[in-house]
Order: structure tokens, then C-alpha cells, then sequence
């Protein structure tokens, strides 16, 4: 029996290492499942203390993540401070970001709508348009008798109904400071005839002449369009739209007018007509 015994001394060291045994269980089984005693370093994370606790590499995740990447094992004390206040809240500046753009925008838009709109010309005239940029077409002009403002494709015109002869007509266009019209392309003819024959039936004068050189036909300011009779030419790239057979050889015709189908022909300038002017 006595060999089956073991020494006090031998007896002592197993109760020694149980002992120890005993502790280290504690120790893991509080880190593990307990939390309340790590707890304390790793919850005072801002994410929430016992997720924290889990493990001996809890507090290193949840806490760095929370905050700045923490060390291993660390409490996530440093999470709470980092992950919501510094990081969160001061750094992002969404509002002045986002309001300066914002505003800046604004400022910007506002000085480009700013540059457009009207451009004075002078004062107001018969003619459609605003020349005095003061918001109204014809404002504070009495038209004369028979005649009104039309605008088209930016210019102004005067479309009287009072038949006159061609030199009486240009007078009256000059008294508004305008000139008999110079018709320059198939969309302005077509303009004028619209208008023109749109509230009356008699022929109209044109600014067209040859009155300084008998077959040169040229607009008041001078520029050549025909040369020649009917079976003249004119400069290249100019519009004509002259009626069969015209301009005629009598040397007596010599002021353009417009006629009811939009052509054009040569008459006596001593004749009454409708006219229509332009702006200079």
C-alpha cells in the first residue's frame, strides 16, 4: 500500500497546478463569454461595449473598425472618440461644399442672363420693333396715315397704304428716317408680298431705279442689281425677280414696283402706288 501512495510533496505540486488549472479557465471564460470585466476597456467603444469583449481579437476589430484601426487587443475606447466624433461629424463639410458650389452657380447664371436683351438703335420709329429698348414695339409713335410697323427677320418695315408717286414715297420713308425697301433675297420678297398684298390689291414701290443711267438699275445706297433689259443679267450671287419680258426698253420707265404675284416690273416714277419702306 505504501507503494501506491504518493509523497505529501507530489500530492502538494498537483494541488498547486489544479489550482492554476482553475484560474486560467476563469480568466478564459470571462474573456469569452462575460464581458463585464474586459468589458469595461473594450465597451466604452462607441459602437457598444460587450460586441467589443467577444474575443481577444474583438476588441481589436470592433473597436479599430469603429475608430481608427485600433491595436490588437486594445480596449475601443479610441473607437468611440475617432469612429464618431473627429471622423464622422468635422471632416465631411457636405454644407460648405455643397452651398458654395451652390451659390457660386447662382452667381454665375444670374451675370450671363444679365448680358443679353435689346441694344438700342434710337428713338422709336414706325417699323415693328423696339428701337429704343424701352419694353414696347412702336411706344409713343404715331404711325403716319395708312401706314404700320412690321418687323421680319430683325429689320423694320413701314407699310403704307397711301398711293403716292415713287420720289413722293421716298420722301415719306425719309421722314422716318427709312428709305424705299432694297429687297435682297427670296425670303424677303416673299415677305414683303405676304404683307403688302395681304390687306390691298395695287402695286407697290420698291427702292429700285435706274433713274442716273438709263438700263443700270441700283438700290438707293447705290448697289448695282441689273444691267440691261429684259434680256440683261445681274451681278452674280444678287436676287432679281423680275416678270417676263422685263425690265421693258421705254426709257420713261424707270422706278421698280412690285406687283400682285410678287414679280417685279419698271414703271413711270410719276405714277400713284402703295409703298413700303426699310429701315436704314
Amino acid at each position: 500500500m505504501r507503494s501506491l501512495g504518493a509523497p505529501a510533496s507530489f500530492i502538494g505540486l498537483l494541488l498547486v497546478a489544479g489550482s492554476g488549472c482553475r484560474v486560467g479557465y476563469d480568466e478564459l471564460a470571462d474573456l469569452g463569454l462575460g464581458g463585464a470585466r474586459s468589458g469595461p476597456a473594450g465597451g466604452s467603444s462607441g459602437q457598444g461595449g460587450s460586441q467589443a469583449g467577444t474575443s481577444a481579437n474583438g476588441g481589436s476589430t470592433a473597436g479599430g473598425s469603429a475608430g481608427s484601426g485600433g491595436d490588437a487587443g486594445l480596449p475601443g475606447s479610441g473607437g468611440g472618440t475617432s469612429g464618431g466624433g473627429t471622423s464622422g461629424g468635422g471632416t465631411s463639410g457636405g454644407g460648405a461644399s455643397g452651398g458654395g458650389a451652390s451659390g457660386s452657380a447662382g452667381a454665375s447664371s444670374g451675370g450671363a442672363a444679365g448680358t443679353g436683351g435689346c441694344s438700342p438703335t434710337g428713338g422709336e420709329v414706325c417699323d415693328g420693333l423696339d428701337n429704343d429698348c424701352a419694353n414696347g414695339v412702336d411706344d409713343g409713335v404715331t404711325c403716319p396715315a395708312t401706314c404700320r410697323g412690321v418687323a421680319y427677320a430683325g429689320n423694320g418695315y413701314m407699310f403704307c397704304e397711301a398711293e403716292m408717286p415713287w420720289d413722293s414715297a421716298q420722301g415719306a420713308c425719309a421722314a422716318q428716317g427709312m428709305h424705299l425697301v432694297k429687297v435682297e433675297s427670296e425670303e424677303e420678297n416673299v415677305f414683303i408680298g405676304t404683307t403688302a398684298f395681304g390687306v390691298g390689291t395695287a402695286f407697290v414701290w420698291l427702292g429700285g431705279n435706274d433713274l442716273t443711267v438709263e438700263a443700270s438699275w441700283h438700290w438707293h445706297d447705290g448697289s448695282p442689281f441689273w444691267s440691261g433689259t429684259s434680256s440683261g443679267s445681274a451681278p452674280p450671287g444678287v436676287y432679281t425677280n423680275w416678270y417676263p419680258g422685263y425690265p421693258g426698253m421705254a426709257s420713261t420707265t424707270d422706278c421698280l414696283e412690285m406687283r400682285s404675284d410678287h414679280t417685279w416690273d419698271d414703271k413711270q416714277c410719276g405714277q400713284g402706288k402703295r409703298y413700303v419702306c426699310e429701315l436704314l
